[in-house]
C-alpha cells in the first residue's frame, strides 16, 4: 500500500462524514453475481441477488446512524470511550464459479467449493453514544487461507481401450489484508451485545497454486495429453484477486471484568462475516466466514 492510500485512510478516519460519500461511491460499482444465487453451505443457501441489495441499503443506513451520532458527540460522551485489542479465528467458506483464472485458462469447471481458515489481529477504538451504544473504529491485519476442489470426468485410453475416469481441480489461494472497518454495537441484556457494521478489506499480498490430478481409477490411466497422472501445476501470484472488498459482519459478544474497577474487560464474541462485493474481479468467487475470538478492552481513554 502506497502513502497515497495510507494518508487517505487516515484522513477517512479524522473525517467521519467522508466516509459515508466513499462507501456510497463504492456502493454504485458493485459487481454482482449475474445468476443471483450465492452459495453459502447449509444455512445461508440459496440467498439472492436482491438480499444483497437489502444488506447494502441496511449497512448504509448503519453507517448514516453512525455518523450523525458521531458528529453530536459530547465531552461527557467522549469520557466514555474506550480502546480494545484482539484476536480472532476464521472458518472461512468459498464458492467460486471460474470458467478460468489469469494464470491458468484452462482452469476451471463451474461450481468450485471450498474452506480454508483466517487469522486476525487488531485494535479497536470505541466512542459512546449512549447508555448502552458504542460506535467502533477498527484496525486490523487478517491471513487467509483456503483450498477449493471440485472433480470433472475424463476420457481417457488406457491400452487401447477407452476408460473414463475423473480428474480433481485443486486451487489454493493464500492473501494478506489490512481491514478498516466501522460498526455500532448495542448492549442487549446486560453486558451480552450485539455488533454489525461494514469492513473495507484492502489486499497487499497473495500467492495461487492449481494443479489436476486423476483421482480414478487410482491404479491406472494417465492424462493423453501429458501421458501422466498430474499436471498443470501453477504457482505465483494471482491478479484477478480484487484490491479492496467490502464486508458486511454481525457478532455477538459478552463482557467480563478482569479487575474490581471495570477499567479493562475480556470480551469474546462469536460472529458472522460476509464479504458483500466478491473477492474476484473477473468472475463471481464468493466468501463468507463464522469467526471467534476475544478482545481485551480497558473501557476508559479519557
Amino acid at each position: 500500500m502506497n502513502n497515497r492510500n495510507i494518508y487517505l485512510l487516515i484522513y477517512l478516519f479524522l473525517n467521519p462524514s467522508e466516509q459515508i460519500e466513499v462507501s456510497l461511491n463504492l456502493f454504485k460499482n458493485f459487481h454482482f453475481p449475474q445468476n443471483g444465487l450465492i452459495y453459502i453451505d447449509s444455512f445461508l443457501n440459496n440467498i439472492n441477488i436482491k438480499t444483497k441489495y437489502y444488506v447494502m441499503i441496511l449497512s448504509v443506513i448503519l453507517a448514516v446512524f453512525m455518523v450523525n451520532n458521531f458528529t453530536s458527540f459530547s465531552t461527557e460522551l467522549l469520557s466514555g470511550s474506550k480502546i480494545g485489542a484482539g484476536y480472532s479465528y476464521g472458518f472461512d467458506n468459498h464458492y467460486a464459479d471460474l470458467s478460468s483464472i489469469s494464470v491458468l485458462e484452462t482452469c476451471c469447471p463451474k461450481d468450485l467449493v471450498g474452506s480454508g481458515g483466517s487469522h486476525q489481529i487488531g485494535l479497536n477504538f470505541g466512542f459512546k453514544v449512549s447508555e448502552s451504544g458504542f460506535v467502533n473504529l477498527g484496525i486490523s491485519y487478517i491471513n487467509r487461507n483456503s483450498a477449493l476442489s471440485a472433480n470433472e470426468n475424463i476420457l481417457l485410453n488406457f491400452d487401447s481401450v477407452p476408460l473414463n475416469g475423473i480428474f480433481r481441480h485443486d486451487l489454493s489461494l493464500e492473501f494478506q489484508s489490512y481491514l478498516f472497518s466501522i460498526s455500532y454495537n448495542q448492549d442487549l441484556i446486560g453486558t451480552f451485545g450485539i455488533e454489525s457494521g461494514i469492513d473495507f478489506e484492502f489486499h497487499f499480498k497473495n500467492t495461487i497454486q492449481y494443479s489436476e490430478s486423476l483421482t480414478s481409477p487410482e491404479d491406472r490411466g494417465f492424462f493423453p495429453d501429458t501421458g501422466t497422472r498430474k499436471r498443470n501445476f501453477v504457482q505465483g501470484s494471482y491478479s484477478d484477486l480484487k484490491p479492496m472488498n467490502i464486508n458486511f459482519h454481525l457478532k455477538f459478544s459478552k463482557e467480563y471484568p478482569l479487575n474490581i474497577d471495570y477499567l479493562w474487560t475480556a470480551n469474546p464474541f462469536i460472529g458472522l462475516r460476509y464479504t458483500l462485493s466478491g473477492i474476484n474481479s473477473v468472475q463471481n468467487w464468493n466468501l463468507w466466514s463464522i469467526e471467534i475470538g476475544v478482545r481485551i478492552t480497558r473501557n476508559k481513554i479519557i
